[in-house]
């Protein structure tokens, strides 16, 4: 078993009110199961998390990336734009 820590923003944040969680994960685990035990945990997060981005100690990393003891894993809410009109 590996343990990492589970860091999350703003709406995450607030959905589920705490901004970090430890979790125990089977070696070899990558981050999609991560996704679906957060969300086992936390179904208030189910149709928010397919939209994040994901970080591994401060990495950007796409849902196959294989997780070690100790990595810090950042859910990242997607950012939207501003007003849509341009400067000037």
């Amino acid at each position: 078993m590996i343990t990492v820590t589970v860091r999350l923003f703003a709406a995450y944040r607030e959905a589920i009110g705490r901004s970090e969680m430890l979790i125990e994960a089977p070696d070899g685990s990558r981050i999609n199961w991560l996704v679906a035990e957060v969300v086992r945990r936390h179904p208030e997060l189910a149709g928010r998390l397919s939209r994040a981005a994901y970080a591994v100690n401060r990495d950007h990393v796409d849902l196959e990336q294989v997780l070690a003891d100790g990595d810090e894993v950042v859910f990242i809410p997607p950012v939207s734009g501003g007003s849509g009109r341009g400067g000037s």
